[in-house]
Order: C-alpha cells, then sequence, then structure tokens
C-alpha cells in the first residue's frame, strides 16, 4: 500500500495535503481489508490499490507509475538543463514561480530540488498540470521529468 498524504507529511513528503487523519486512517484500513494484493518493488505488503482523484478527470494515463533511474552505462539519463528546463518553462514556471504565490516556486533548480516529492507526486497522479489551466503534459514528457526526479534530480 502506498499512502501520498498527511501520514507521508510526517516522513517530509506531501506536506500541505489537505486529507485528514480520520479519512487516511478510513483508507488505510480498507485498504489492508481489501483481497486484492498491493505490488511493491521496494516494500513487502499486502492490500489493495486505492485510487482517489478529486474533481476534474484523470487521463488514461494516470497514475503514472514512477520510473526508474536507467543505468549510465545502458542510457543516458534525462538531462535538467536540456529535458527538464523546456518543461518547466512550457509547463510550470508560468503559475510556479517567484512572482506568484501558487504552491511551489519552480525557478531554479534548487527549487525543484527541494519539493521533488511533492512534483513527482503531482507528476504521476497527473494533478499538475491541472486540467482547468490550459496546459498539457505529454505521457513522454511526463515520464522524462519523472525519471530524471528518479535520479535524484542532479543539476545536468
Amino acid at each position: 500500500m502506498l499512502l501520498r498524504s498527511v501520514i507521508d507529511a510526517s516522513l517530509g513528503h506531501m506536506s500541505g495535503r489537505s486529507k485528514t487523519n480520520a479519512a487516511l486512517t478510513a483508507l488505510c484500513i480498507a485498504a489492508v481489508a481489501c483481497s486484492d494484493p498491493a505490488e511493491n518493488k521496494d516494500v513487502a505488503a499486502s492490500g489493495c490499490v486505492i485510487n482517489i482523484h478529486q474533481g476534474g478527470h484523470t487521463p488514461a494515463n494516470c497514475p503514472m507509475e514512477t520510473p526508474t533511474c536507467p543505468d549510465p552505462a545502458v542510457s543516458q539519463p534525462p538531462s535538467y538543463q536540456t529535458d527538464v528546463v523546456p518543461l518547466l518553462n512550457s509547463s510550470c514556471v508560468g503559475c510556479h514561480n517567484s512572482t506568484t504565490t501558487n504552491g511551489y516556486v519552480l525557478d531554479t533548480h534548487e527549487d525543484v530540488a527541494r519539493a521533488q516529492s511533492d512534483v513527482a507526486y503531482s507528476l504521476s497522479t497527473c494533478k499538475m498540470p491541472p486540467e482547468n489551466c490550459g496546459i498539457t503534459l505529454s505521457p513522454e514528457n511526463r515520464r522524462t521529468f519523472l525519471t530524471w526526479l528518479s535520479c535524484g534530480a542532479p543539476p545536468n
């Protein structure tokens, strides 16, 4: 079972989520009670997947599994300057910049690295960019950004 919300906030992830502890506890109990096994390559767990989408639509490619960082001997990981900056400029910094108050500032590499966990969550669940802002991010570009984040958000 993977829980991304207030419980993760205690570990330094997903701060600022609006779910209440009571609702999260109910979700955890429901997940444990499900008969479908959850799969996680990093942690042995049992339970079932519960997807919650609040408002709008969920594109067919979401939630998207977070890609793993490629082995540099086999394939080059995405580059911040070449691959990620153009995506930030076209899809993120119009709203997430130092002159607006839309959550995170994503103007610099340091800004993105600091918000890495939340950015990965928002991209993998297609919460960002929101459908009502008129900006889309293709599955390929979303995967590129997520791959770069899974590599530790290097300043390359």
